[in-house]
């Protein structure tokens, strides 16, 4: 256990160390192959992150560069600037999927909040006719910058990849629990594919990629549920005679209180 531990640096890992001993030594052995795979999980996000970065703000930089140099012979047109605009607006979305992903900002205290009124503001950027509201009062102690934003995530797949009416649920669990829902009639994402869905960068279907997204949508959803105590899961309705098929995604939680710091963090690692 002692080599191995030495053995631990940024460019190589030693494989896992067989436990045995007294069971001390075995609880410890157990902690350092687990801090083994968060360390390998974290360096492969990493490679993959600094992949992502490259292929996803490679096309929105380009087309700027070259709007740009047709603009040195004269005035943008309209349609162009708002074109340029919009590949501003992409990068500006990508940059800060990536930064939150990353964990680059800082962390956020916890404070109670009146989750109907968070999810009305987060839903008020979509139609009225597209996006239909279930959010009875419910207050709970929660970061509410990281649950806006995982719920904005989860509406923006919602609104681009499902089909309407989106409707917006949210329940209380118990006396600190909750749960937020997100419903389509749309296909959804095949149960089997579920795990994969929840994996930085991943998309499904690549062709559905989008302007400013880049597969992290649901990754950072998950962590911001995990941070609260939950998960994310993924809901199915098949729905009765003559009613259509529903595809959701859950966002579980609970109530994060003054002794949660050290289970956040382990949520976070």
């Amino acid at each position: 256990l002692e080599q191995a531990i030495g053995g631990v640096n940024l460019e190589a890992r030693p494989a896992a160390v067989p436990a045995h001993g007294a069971g001390a030594v075995r609880q410890l052995t157990a902690h350092f192959n687990a801090m083994l795979e968060r360390l390998e999980t974290s360096s492969r996000e990493r490679r993959t992150m600094l992949a992502g970065i490259a292929h996803d703000l490679r096309r929105p930089l380009t087309r700027l560069r070259l709007r740009l140099g047709l603009a040195a012979g004269g005035p943008m047109a309209a349609t162009d600037l708002a074109a340029a605009e919009a590949d501003l607006q992409a990068l500006e979305r990508i940059t800060s999927q990536f930064l939150l992903f990353a964990g680059a900002r800082q962390p956020e205290p916890a404070v109670n909040v009146p989750l109907d009124a968070l999810l009305a503001e987060v839903a008020a950027v979509a139609d009225a006719n597209t996006l239909q509201l279930d959010t009875p009062p419910l207050q709970r102690r929660v970061r509410p910058g990281a649950l806006s934003r995982a719920i904005g995530n989860l509406l923006d797949n919602a609104l681009t990849h499902g089909t309407a009416p989106v409707r917006l649920v949210l329940r209380g669990i118990g006396a600190e629990g909750f749960e937020i829902q997100l419903w389509d009639e749309g296909a959804g994402i095949p149960a089997d594919r579920w795990a994969q869905a929840l994996q930085p960068f991943q998309r499904l279907d690549p062709a559905r990629g989008g302007e400013g997204h880049c597969g992290l949508g649901l990754a950072i959803a998950d962590r911001v549920a995990r941070e609260h105590g939950g998960a994310l899961r993924r809901l199915e309705d098949q729905g009765g005679s003559g009613d259509p098929r529903r595809f959701g995604v859950a966002l579980q939680g609970r109530s994060l209180g003054a002794g949660d710091a050290a289970e956040e963090q382990r949520a976070e690692g």
